[in-house]
């Protein structure tokens, strides 16, 4: 990523920056956006706010995935089970640390 300098008196940043209520989001949004589109012009407000509600959306799948992905693996070890879509902690007294097992 290479370093800008966005011109916070343009009039599209201070919009975006209101819009947003802060100028250090918008600086952060305009840069992400500008990575996305490989462009170096400024998104207009709906712009930037359709591109934000984008990344929350994306990082909440991400989220998901990550969360079922790392459920799975503690199911498949045994550490957990699953019971009526909920997750419980398997405890057994003769489970015993093994530092080799990864």
């Amino acid at each position: 990523m290479a370093t800008r300098c966005i011109n916070r008196n343009l009039s599209e940043f201070t919009d975006v920056a209101e819009a947003l209520g802060s100028p250090i989001r918008a600086n952060s949004l305009i840069t992400a956006w500008q990575d996305v589109n490989k462009t170096e012009a400024l998104p207009t407000v709906a712009e930037a706010m359709q591109f934000e509600k984008s990344q929350k959306a994306f990082y909440n799948l991400k989220t998901r995935e990550f969360t079922e992905s790392l459920y799975g693996n503690l199911v498949r070890l045994g550490i957990l089970t699953k019971f009526k879509n909920d997750y419980y902690v398997v405890s057994s007294r003769n489970r015993v640390y093994d530092p080799s097992v990864r």
